[in-house]
C-alpha cells in the first residue's frame, strides 16, 4: 500500500493538489506512486508497454488530473477518478504507438467501405448508401478533410492524424467536424431531391376533355 494514497479524504486530495510548494509536491508524489503501483502490472506485463513510456504516461496523467480538478464532483473516490484518467492516457499512448508507422496515404488509398474484407455482403440498399457517402466525400470535401476523416474512420488516433498533417488536435477535430457536417447536408439534400422526384412521378396527367 502506498503511504499517503489512502489516508487522504477526497476533499484533502483536492486541497493538497491545489496548494503550492511542498504540500502539492508531496500529494503529487503520493498520487504518482499510487497510480504507478495500481497500473504497472497490467500495462507493463499484459500490454507490453515500455517502462519509460509508462512513466511518461503517468506524468501526463498527473498534468491532466491537475488541469481537470475543477471537474471532479466527488461521485467516486478521488483515486478512482484519477486512475480512470491515467488508464485513458496509457491506452491513448498505446494506440498512438501502434499507429506510429502507419502512413495516412496508405489508409486513404484503400476502399472506404467498412464491409471490405468481411464475408457478409451488405444489403443492396446499404451498398447504395455507402456509395453515396463515398461520392459525397470525393466530390465535396477538400483533400485535407478527406484525408483526416478517412484516417479517423479507419481508427487512427486524433493525435497521430494531427502529427502527420503537421497540425494540432483542435484543428483536426474542427476539420473532421466540418467534413461530417457537409456530408450530412449533402445527404439531406439528396434525400429531399429523391422525395421530390418520387412525388412528381406520382402526379397524374389529366385526360383531355372530350
Amino acid at each position: 500500500m502506498i503511504e499517503g494514497s489512502t489516508s487522504r479524504s477526497n476533499d484533502q486530495w483536492i486541497i493538497d493538489l491545489k496548494a503550492q510548494g511542498y504540500q502539492q509536491k508531496e500529494a503529487l508524489s503520493h498520487l504518482y506512486h499510487s497510480l504507478r503501483h495500481g497500473l504497472k502490472k497490467y500495462f507493463l506485463s499484459t500490454r507490453g508497454l515500455d517502462e519509460n513510456l509508462f512513466d511518461d504516461c503517468i506524468q501526463e496523467a498527473l498534468i491532466k488530473i491537475l488541469k481537470h480538478l475543477p471537474q471532479y464532483e466527488g461521485r467516486s473516490q478521488f483515486t478512482t477518478w484519477a486512475t480512470s484518467i491515467a488508464i485513458r492516457e496509457c491506452l491513448n499512448l498505446i494506440r498512438s504507438k501502434e499507429w506510429k508507422n502507419v502512413s495516412m496515404s496508405a489508409l486513404t488509398s484503400e476502399e472506404l467501405s467498412p464491409y471490405k474484407g468481411q464475408e457478409i455482403e451488405p444489403l443492396p440498399y446499404t451498398r447504395l448508401r455507402i456509395k453515396e457517402v463515398e461520392d459525397i466525400i470525393n466530390r465535396t470535401l477538400t483533400r485535407r478533410q478527406r484525408v483526416a476523416l478517412i484516417a479517423e474512420l479507419k481508427g487512427m488516433p486524433m493525435v497521430e492524424i494531427a502529427a502527420q498533417l503537421g497540425s494540432n488536435r483542435n484543428a483536426v477535430y474542427k476539420l473532421t467536424h466540418d467534413a461530417r457536417k457537409r456530408i450530412k447536408q449533402e445527404m439531406q439534400k439528396n434525400m429531399a431531391e429523391s422525395w421530390r422526384f418520387s412525388d412528381l412521378s406520382k402526379e397524374r396527367v389529366p385526360y383531355a376533355t372530350q
